[in-house]
């Protein structure tokens, strides 16, 4: 008999035993590989749900939203541009933990208006390597996105610690 696979995602960890900070470094692992792929691999279908989700960001970042859809959406878009199935599902479980109420919390205190700002560069840094069709650049460009987005976190939290 054929076997079944459970439907779901195949990774079941408890998003509240998560740190943020672990989310954090583990997209930092992950997101620029996925970058890269898509950079190789995405149809032009798909570098336009990264557009549209590109937008949708600005848009969100522009009017303050400390939970944006928009940048959800963009990293998931690339992650399911890269060809691979499996790190699409691990992107979309760690965008999953990200919305935590404690991630959201750190987000809606340390996140600025000038963050927010430098954020849409940086996107539109990872979505012009992926246009151009240049792995090495989305790769660049993407862990350099995440790095700082961690160091600004780490040293908002040590300024108010």
């Amino acid at each position: 008999p054929r076997r079944r696979h459970p439907r779901g995602p195949a990774l079941r960890i408890a998003a509240a035993e998560v740190s943020p900070f672990d989310t954090l470094r583990a997209r930092r692992l992950i997101e620029p590989e996925t970058a890269a792929l898509a950079a190789r691999h995405a149809s032009a279908a798909q570098v336009a749900a990264i557009e549209r989700a590109f937008a949708r960001l600005a848009d969100d970042m522009r009017a303050s939203k400390s939970r944006s859809e928009g940048d959800r959406l963009f990293h998931t878009r690339i992650a399911e541009a890269a060809g691979n199935t499996a790190l699409a599902a691990i992107v979309r479980h760690l965008w999953a933990a990200w919305h935590q109420p404690l991630n959201a919390r750190l987000e809606a205190l340390f996140v600025t208006m000038a963050r927010r700002r430098d954020n849409i560069g940086e996107h539109r840094r990872i979505l012009d390597a992926i246009r151009a069709r240049d792995p090495a650049a989305a790769r660049a460009a993407m862990r350099r996105h995440l790095v700082n987005a961690e160091r600004q976190r780490m040293a908002l939290l040590r300024k108010s610690g």
